[in-house]
């Protein structure tokens, strides 16, 4: 793929996420076209968001009015497009982008989408086929140093057999509210509606999906849920799942179980993979992230820790893409089919969260 000297970008959602995509973007002298449905949250970018977080506002970012964006008739070419809008549109806007710029990658910020749009998921990847576009989505712990770290101790194991896997992503809805001051409260966003992609279930799901990638990684074959326990808000206007403990066997018969919740607080991210011989301890928090390992006796084996910020879990993601796009690297753990397993369960556990809390 050719590509010019300058890498060329397209962040659609001026929110959280899309200011850390854009000054990791910055960061490696991309350039940087923002566009937002809202032009108070262009304007609330530019002058509260990125200067607070990074410093100062970066003049060679340029915003594009939605609705010229929209019709604009001539087709601009970007290596990569973002899509960092609520999850419900996450693949409608995915296929105008494919059908206005063509572009070679496509990025989706997690989860891939709000519950129950199969068909869409569907039309997107036989479009993404027609304009060889490769669809990425945003589960960025797959890419993090104590990640790649972990998946090296999993495919040179010298533990023994995997015993037992467990996930804990669970976090405050401060942590979020907090990276979003703008938002009242979860109602106010798609936050408190599981329907739209949020709750417990989808918006916490990198631990599930760091679950499931590790258990890839270790070739343990494909999970079947086995039970789940949802803890329901629901107060005629809030329909959310607030706790989500959810059980599968693989098809070996290990047992993998996670956590995700809105209320802990201060967080708790690990995965935890015991083997015969050693535990091993992935985690992140604010400051640090890192990996340990313990013998069957408690003895601190091996670590690898290393002190990081919030915009530095962007940081191994933009490198990556960067790679993808230069053609360094031909494949990787966050396409779209590598991701499409997680999707795929998230659908499942949603289904059991309906049959559970149906009304009577």
């Amino acid at each position: 793929m050719e590509v010019k000297d300058q890498i060329r970008v397209k962040i659609i959602g001026a929110g959280s996420i899309g200011n850390h995509l854009c000054f990791a973007a910055r960061s490696l002298n991309w350039e940087v076209v923002v566009t937002d449905i809202s032009p108070d949250a262009l304007l609330r970018m530019k002058s509260i968001i990125y200067p607070s977080r990074y410093g100062k506002w970066d003049d060679k970012v340029k915003f594009l009015n939605a609705r010229e964006d929209e019709l604009a008739n001539e087709k601009q070419h970007y290596d990569l497009v973002f899509v960092c809008t609520p999850p419900g549109s996450h693949l409608k806007v995915a296929t105008d982008q494919l059908i206005k710029h063509e572009p070679k990658f496509l990025f989706i910020e997690k989860p891939l989408s709000s519950p129950g749009l199969g068909l869409e998921l569907r039309n997107l990847k036989n479009l993404s086929r027609k304009t060889e576009t490769k669809i990425l989505v945003g589960y960025n712990h797959r890419l993090t140093p104590n990640t790649q770290y972990l998946l090296e101790k999993i495919r040179n194991n010298n533990y023994g057999q995997i015993k037992f896997l467990r996930s804990n992503f669970r976090e405050n809805w401060k942590g979020i509210l907090n990276a979003h001051p703008w938002l009242d409260g979860p109602g106010a966003s798609y936050l408190g509606y599981i329907k739209s992609g949020g709750g417990s279930l989808f918006e916490h799901s990198h631990g599930l999906d760091l679950l499931l990638y590790a258990a890839e990684t270790a070739k343990l074959g494909r999970p079947s849920i086995l039970s789940s326990v949802f803890t329901r808000i629901n107060d005629g206007n809030l329909d959310y799942d607030e706790n989500v403990i959810g059980i599968f066997e693989f098809d070996n018969q290990i047992v993998g179980i996670f956590e995700q919740n809105v209320f802990t607080n201060p967080a708790v991210k690990k995965l935890e993979i015991e083997f015969e011989d050693a535990t091993v301890k992935w985690f992140t928090l604010d400051k640090k992230a890192g990996v340990e390992i313990y013998s069957s006796n408690g003895e601190l084996l091996d670590s690898f820790i290393y002190d990081k910020e919030r915009k530095d879990d962007f940081a191994p993601q933009i490198e990556h893409l960067e790679k993808l796009i230069k053609g360094d690297i031909t494949r990787s753990p966050i396409a779209l089919d590598q991701i499409e397993v997680t999707q795929a369960v998230l659908e499942d556990f949603f289904s059991n969260y309906q049959i559970k809390n149906v009304q009577q």
